[in-house]
C-alpha cells in the first residue's frame, strides 16, 4: 500500500474509533407523534383572548407514564378567556391540556383540560405526578387528587401570600411516597403523603428552606447536593443532615437521585455513578470529553435529568455537551443524548442521540416496568423499546 494510502487508512480508522455511534446501529423509535401544540421562547405566549403578548414565565410541558400501557403528555395552552382569580373553577386565559397516549401506537386515547390560574403575577405553575394510587394534578395554587382515569377525588389549596413563597411536589422512585414542601424565604413546611391513600402521614418544619432539587426515598429520607462537594441526606422529620463525600479525587457538587431506599445515581462531570447511600460505588460509566452526565439544561426545559423505573431496575439520564466559552459569556450546555442503564446487569442498554436543540419542550420518562423510554422534543414525543437481553 502506498504511504499516502496507509496514512489515510490509519486516519480514517482512528477517526471512526473516536467518533460516537450515529448511523446503522442508532435505535429507531417505535413511533413518533406531534402532540404538543403550544411552545414559546422564554415563556412568551400569544393570548387570543386579549390580542396582546403576555410576558410571563410558564413551567415547561412534561411527560409521565400513567402505567405500562399509557403515557401522559401535558402542557399549558391559551384558552381565549380572561383569567379570574376570584373564581377558581371558572374562566381562565390558559388551560392545562393533558393527553393520554397508547404506549403501543402513540394514538391519543383521552384528553382533558383543567383551568390554569397564575400562581402569582408572573408565574404559571403546573405539573402532573403519578403515584401508586392515582394522579396529582397541579394547576397554579390548586393540587387536585385524581384517579387513574382523571376523576377528581379532592383538592388541596397551595396557599401563598407573596412571591417569595412556593411549593415543591416530589415523588419517590416507586411512586409510593409524596413529599410536599411549602417554602418561604426562611423555612420549609413539609408534609409526607401516602401515594396510595393520599393521607398525610407526617409533617414538620425545617430552616433554612431547601430550595434546590432533591430526591426522596420510601424509607423517608431526603437527599440533596451539599457544600462539601458531595451530598447530604436526612431522615424525614429530623434536622440531622449527614454528609457523604465523594472523596478528594471527585471535587464536584452533585445532586443524588434515589433509585432505591439504599442507593443513588449521580453525575460528576462526564462520569455517571450508581452508589450506595454510604458512598460505595456499584457502577460507573464515562462519556466523551465535553459531555456532562446527569445534566440539567440551562433554560430549565427539562423538569428532571433523571427518570427511574418504579421497579428500581432501570434508570434513564440526560447527557449534555458543554459548548461556548466562560470567558466570552457564551458557555451553555446542549442535550446530547439520553442513556438508559439496566442496574441489575450493571450496564448501559440504550443510547438515544438528541439531534436538535429543543427550544420550548424537552423531557424523558421511563415506563414503570422499564421496558419503554419516552422522549419529548418540542412538539414531538417519541417512544423507544429498551432491550431486555
Amino acid at each position: 500500500m502506498p504511504i499516502a494510502g496507509l496514512v489515510a487508512w490509519l486516519f480514517l480508522t482512528w477517526f471512526a474509533q473516536g467518533t460516537p455511534r450515529k448511523m446503522a446501529d442508532a435505535p429507531k423509535p417505535l413511533w413518533s407523534a406531534n402532540v404538543v401544540k403550544t411552545i414559546g421562547p422564554l415563556g412568551t405566549y400569544l393570548n387570543p383572548g386579549i390580542h396582546v403578548r403576555e410576558i410571563v414565565r410558564f413551567d415547561p410541558p412534561g411527560i409521565e407514564f400513567l402505567d405500562d400501557n399509557r403515557l401522559i403528555v401535558y402542557e399549558a395552552e391559551p384558552a381565549g378567556e380572561l383569567s379570574s382569580r376570584a373564581d377558581r373553577g371558572g374562566s381562565s386565559s390558559y388551560v392545562l391540556h393533558t393527553s393520554v397516549l397508547d404506549v403501543e401506537t402513540g394514538k391519543i386515547l383521552i384528553s382533558k383540560d383543567w383551568p390554569l390560574h397564575p400562581y402569582n403575577q408572573f408565574e404559571w405553575k403546573y405539573s402532573i405526578r403519578v403515584t401508586t394510587g392515582g394522579v396529582l394534578v397541579r394547576t397554579g395554587d390548586i393540587l387536585r387528587v385524581c384517579s387513574r382515569e382523571f376523576a377528581e377525588l379532592r383538592e388541596w389549596p397551595l396557599s401563598h401570600s407573596d412571591a417569595s413563597e412556593g411549593w415543591l411536589i416530589t415523588t419517590s422512585p416507586s411512586r409510593k411516597t409524596v413529599l410536599l414542601n411549602h417554602y418561604t424565604r426562611s423555612q420549609s413546611q413539609f408534609a409526607v403523603v401516602n401515594g396510595e391513600t393520599f393521607r398525610v402521614e407526617k409533617s414538620w418544619s425545617d430552616s433554612p428552606a431547601p430550595l434546590e432539587l432533591y430526591s426522596i426515598s420510601d424509607d423517608q429520607r431526603i437527599a440533596l447536593r451539599s457544600a462539601n462537594l458531595g451530598f447530604s441526606t436526612s431522615q424525614f422529620g429530623t434536622r440531622d443532615w449527614r454528609s457523604t463525600s465523594l472523596g478528594p479525587d471527585k471535587p464536584c457538587p452533585t445532586q443524588p437521585w434515589f433509585v432505591a431506599a439504599d442507593s443513588f445515581v449521580y453525575g460528576c462531570d462526564r462520569e455517571f455513578f450508581w452508589a450506595t447511600s454510604g458512598g460505595s460505588v456499584l457502577m460507573t460509566d464515562r462519556f466523551r470529553k465535553g459531555e456532562k452526565a446527569v445534566a440539567r439544561d440551562p433554560i430549565l426545559l427539562l423538569r428532571s435529568p433523571v427518570s427511574v423505573a418504579s421497579n428500581g431496575n432501570y434508570v434513564a439520564i440526560n447527557v449534555a455537551e458543554t459548548r461556548g466559552s466562560v470567558w466570552l459569556d457564551t458557555y451553555y450546555s446542549a442535550p446530547e443524548e439520553v442513556v438508559v442503564y439496566d442496574l441489575m446487569r450493571h450496564r448501559r442498554v440504550l443510547t438515544v442521540e438528541i439531534t436538535s436543540q429543543p427550544k420550548g419542550a424537552y423531557g424523558l420518562a421511563l415506563s414503570p416496568d422499564g421496558s419503554k423510554l419516552a422522549i419529548l422534543e418540542d412538539h414531538f414525543v417519541s417512544e423507544y423499546s429498551i432491550p431486555s437481553d
